[in-house]
């Protein structure tokens, strides 16, 4: 038991366990992405790809509130409540969640054949997928659980169980292929399923020993319900607002209209884009950064501490998406064709685009995370209502295409980024964006694809995509887009060995 649950020492370690568990989860990811596109034909793929988008989803739409109600609030009653309390603080948090997700569920399940032709099934995929209704209950109340524990900053235990699901899921279809059983979509789902019951059991296990072990035994103090329950209210609106901007959401939307196989061509692209969208620094590190966040932002200089944050997880976010934009600027259609085994061809602009759109849309993450933070939640939730219209815009004019379809989205998440922006800076009246460091992102990249462009009708566009990002670096080490206070942060948590690596691209 300790009264300093988030100290320095035990984010530095967090961390470890984070980088290592998220490397093997990416390459099982990559893995199971790169298997499922060959094994299935391109209709059971979408079909496919669309029952996760919406498993995945459903956590969002189903959550009420009760997720960042613990993603919040959790830090602060690991040190404040009693055990007892605490227990039931967190037991009643699972036990509603599971409780709507099991009513979703149930009602999937019993309207799943008149549901699915709607999203473009045959009745061949109904029958085939009706197995996998568990699974709008199994993955989103997995998602939770690891959530928790990252509330907690048990990185080392929530990254095995991230881990082991990609990388069970890659074994047991490699069991299916070794034992000459049917790689259809029932067997795949069956497989689904049972690894992801085993690692929600496991996740939950994980997170009552760490409640056990971190809470506070001179706790006396009582959970805040009326501040809860505001706090659940603002993001209950939120949650299902963000749902309708989700993967599945879109794709669901796409199928109604174009059907499972162009469907399943936008997931393909999606998956490419959501490879490197989870593993970027202010989507990744938010599980670690919050809690912490939530510890010192009382302290005299907490905005200032939230400002430095922020800038370099926003920063560090744009420079990964801006490298990817120029590889897929240079050799998208060449990439996908390779990646796809040729099932998927002149797809490079529309995947372009979505990184261009995955720029827009990262920020919001770790602007959301800000937000919460500060207790803006009501200007989160008007900022919010945007994501429906543009899901609804997505649908009127998917007959136009993809293209069409990534660029309302990109509008609408760029929209509610700059209100939420604005709403921002003027209530705290301290809080500030460094757009100049953006900038020194945003015109190395944008110059480098203007240049490397025309070479690719003479060069191989893979060389030459090669060879850019190098120089993208160099040009950024120029710029310099951090500010001496953001590499004061990676000094205080990491170290000056981690801070010595960026100061090269930091402004004195």
């Amino acid at each position: 038991m300790t009264n300093q649950p988030y100290r320095i020492a035990r984010f530095q370690k967090a961390l470890v366990h984070f980088i290592s568990g998220r490397a093997v989860q990416a390459s099982a990811r990559a893995i199971l992405i790169l298997v499922l596109v060959r094994l299935l034909d391109v209709a059971d793929y979408g079909a496919y790809m669309l029952i996760i988008g919406l498993s995945e989803m459903l956590l969002l739409v189903a959550s009420l509130g009760i997720l960042p109600v613990g993603q919040r609030y959790l830090p602060q009653m690991l040190t404040t409540l009693p055990i007892k309390k605490l227990y039931a603080f967190v037991a009643s948090l699972a036990a509603s969640q599971i409780a709507i997700l099991s009513l979703i569920a149930i009602v999937l399940g019993k309207y799943w054949s008149v549901l699915t032709p709607y999203i473009g099934f045959s009745a061949e995929q109904t029958t085939a997928t009706y197995i996998a209704v568990w699974l709008f209950l199994l993955i989103p109340a997995f998602r939770f659980s690891v959530e928790m524990l990252d509330a907690l900053l048990e990185q080392g235990k929530a990254q095995i169980t991230r881990a082991l699901m990609p990388t069970a899921r890659v074994t047991g279809i490699g069991v299916l292929l070794l034992t000459d059983l049917d790689i259809n979509l029932t067997n795949i789902f069956i497989v689904d399923i049972s690894v992801t019951a085993f690692c929600l059991l496991l996740a939950y296990s994980f997170l009552h020993n760490a409640l056990g072990n971190l809470h506070s035994s001179k706790a006396r103090g009582t959970i805040p319900t009326q501040e809860i329950l505001r706090f659940a209210r603002h993001m209950a609106i939120v949650g299902l607002m963000g749902a309708t901007s989700s993967p599945g959401a879109v794709r669901l939307a796409l199928a109604n209209v174009l059907g499972v196989v162009e469907s399943g061509l936008f997931a393909f692209l999606q998956s490419l884009q959501r490879l490197i969208g989870r593993y970027l620094p202010g989507t990744l590190l938010r599980g670690l950064v919050r809690p912490v966040l939530v510890a010192r932002t009382q302290d005299a200089d907490g905005i200032a501490i939230l400002e430095s944050g922020s800038g370099l997880l926003l920063k560090s976010n744009l420079i990964i998406v801006a490298a990817g934009t120029i590889v897929i600027a240079i050799a998208g259609n060449e990439t996908i064709a390779w990646v796809s085994g040729g099932k998927f061809l002149d797809a490079g602009l529309t995947l372009l685009l979505m990184f261009i759109a995955l720029a827009v849309s990262s920020q919001r993450m770790v602007i959301e995370m800000v937000m919460q933070i500060t207790g803006h939640t009501a200007a989160l939730r008007a900022t919010s209502l945007i994501s429906p219209i543009a899901l609804l815009a997505v649908w009127l004019f998917a007959d136009h295409g993809l293209n069409i379809a990534v660029v309302i989205m990109a509008f609408a998440a760029a929209l509610a980024n700059w209100i939420a922006i604005a709403i921002l800076i003027k209530s705290t009246g301290e809080f500030k964006i460094d757009w100049r460091g953006q900038m020194a992102v945003l015109l190395p990249a944008t110059l480098i694809i203007a240049a490397s462009f025309p070479l690719t009708t003479t060069l191989n566009p893979f060389i030459i995509a090669i060879l850019s990002i190098p120089i993208f670096i160099l040009l950024i080490r120029i710029t310099k887009p951090f500010k001496s206070s953001e590499t004061a942060i990676i000094e205080r948590s990491l170290g000056q060995r981690a801070a010595r690596l960026i100061k090269g691209f930091s402004s004195s």
